[in-house]
């Protein structure tokens, strides 16, 4: 199906997502309220509609998972295991691929690297653009050696090429984002696997950011384009309750002892012998998080359901709106978007205002225009360095302050990111605020708290209480007694 340009347009001015909280309004300085709007997708996103509803349901007939007898468990089973069946069908898993539980996606990168049998002298080649769960968690078993960027912040095959040619076998797994949580950019992932390949790697994908923009086939593709593994998370595909997956080849925890053991890692223990359970009940500890797994297999469902035309175009509409509003701001500098294809990005916006610290215009967005972004470093330092022109003399300075627990003035950027559920009426929404505080400066009281860095509205509270529901007030309440 071909969508015109009028359809286009029609299309990012409703959200194609129905999310929970639409309606939370954020009282104003001036004493009136206004629309909240989540402009940090890249960070969580709420619950979706659908979701929320099938996780209320299930609360019903929630019973234990795979030990009980009761009928609630037997319910709970059955659908843990159809939730599981279903996020292997949403990837394009085949049926010998394993799906390792995790909490996110940083816990599941780390069981990965734990299991995986590196050796001395093995190497993890990444990307500029990782996240640091896609980076840490190799560290701690291979050395990890960073594949360059091009000039408009792609991934340089050229240069994975050159690294896989030039590590030969050392190279044991390429690890790459499937998206930039900073940047927005999807790089070129099939290009990358085939050179993976064909040097004798495995290809690891960081769907953390992708997952809930693109469909995601990691056994698609000819020849050898495809995955060997997959990481994604609940919270950032409208499911925000505690679930996250690895999705993959078996062979890496085939003979590892349970890295997490306890209940239900184990089929026999006496005094001086265990018998392990085999895959994949070795790898889930105790009762698994079967709320947060079929919520999960909810939300894989309805992305599922979307036309992926229409889901492009309403991201090509929100990516082209959101450029054109932040670079049309006098005092706005926008980052990362230097190429006109919108075929490769989503629609992540990093910016800086001039005269502003980063953190002070988030606080400001959101107390004073109820628009929630995020600010700050973003997990991505090297990117941050590399945009923002940091000197190794300035780098030493900082890194003396922040370990002497001092985040004031560490550099960053405020980052506006779309789900969804979002409309090109939110990017106004953001262009209109920022045009004000650069006029008038904000309105209300800020003050930094310099271990965190971050900016908080002086003598708020009470509004902000005010906000949080009754059934939950009790719970801060008890906190501060």
């Amino acid at each position: 199906m071909v969508y015109t340009m009028d359809a286009q347009l029609a299309i990012a001015t409703r959200p194609l997502i129905a999310v929970l909280g639409e309606d939370f309004a954020v009282p104003m300085p001036d004493g009136g309220l206004t629309r909240y709007i989540n402009l940090d997708n890249a960070a969580t996103t709420a619950p979706s509609v659908s979701v929320a509803k099938a996780v209320s349901d299930l609360a019903q007939v929630y019973g234990s998972v795979q030990r009980g007898s009761g009928l609630k468990s037997v319910i709970s089973t059955r659908l843990y295991e159809q939730a599981l069946a279903n996020l292997k069908k949403f990837v394009g898993a085949t049926s010998a691929d394993l799906v390792v539980l995790a909490i996110n996606t940083t816990t599941a990168i780390n069981r990965l690297a734990a299991n995986y049998k590196f050796a001395p002298g093995d190497i993890v080649l990444i990307s500029e653009a990782e996240h640091s769960s896609n980076d840490l968690p190799w560290r701690r078993y291979a050395t990890v050696v960073p594949v360059r960027s091009t000039g408009d912040g792609q991934l340089d095959l050229a240069d994975l090429e050159g690294s896989l040619k030039s590590y030969g076998r050392n190279v044991r797994m390429v690890a790459l984002t499937g998206a930039s949580n900073v940047s927005g950019r999807v790089p070129p992932l099939r290009e990358a696997a085939a050179l993976a390949h064909r040097y004798g790697a495995e290809v690891f994908v960081d769907c953390a950011q992708l997952i809930a923009h693109r469909r995601v086939d990691m056994r698609g593709g000819p020849g050898s384009e495809h995955f060997d593994y997959v990481a994604f998370s609940g919270h950032k595909m409208y499911a925000p309750y505690g679930g996250g997956v690895l999705i993959g080849r078996s062979w890496p925890f085939e003979q590892s002892l349970p890295d997490l053991p306890g209940g239900g890692t184990v089929d026999m223990i006496t005094r001086d012998r265990v018998i392990w359970a085999g895959l994949p009940s070795k790898l889930v500890p105790g009762t698994p998080n079967m709320v947060g797994l079929v919520a999960m297999a909810i939300a894989a469902q309805e992305l599922s359901a979307l036309d992926p035309i229409l889901t492009r175009n309403h991201e090509r509409m929100l990516v082209e709106h959101g450029r054109e509003v932040l670079e049309s701001i006098d005092g706005v500098r926008l980052y990362a978007h230097k190429n006109d294809s919108h075929e490769d990005q989503l629609p992540v916006f990093p910016f800086t205002v001039r005269g502003f610290h980063h953190s002070l215009v988030a606080a400001v967005l959101g107390h004073e225009y109820g628009i929630a972004v995020r600010a700050g470093h973003l997990c991505q330092y090297e990117f941050m360095r590399r945009e923002l022109d940091i000197s190794p003399a300035e780098q030493s300075r900082q890194e003396t302050l922040v370990q002497a627990h001092d985040k004031s003035s560490l550099y960053g950027m405020i980052r506006a990111s779309c789900g969804l559920c979002n409309t090109c009426d939110d990017l106004s929404a953001l262009g209109s605020a920022v045009r004000h505080l650069l006029k008038r400066g904000p309105q209300l009281s800020y003050e930094q708290e310099s271990s965190s860095g971050q900016f908080a509205a002086v003598g708020q509270d009470e509004h902000l209480q005010m906000l949080i529901p009754l059934s939950l007030r009790s719970l801060l309440q008890a906190a501060s007694e």
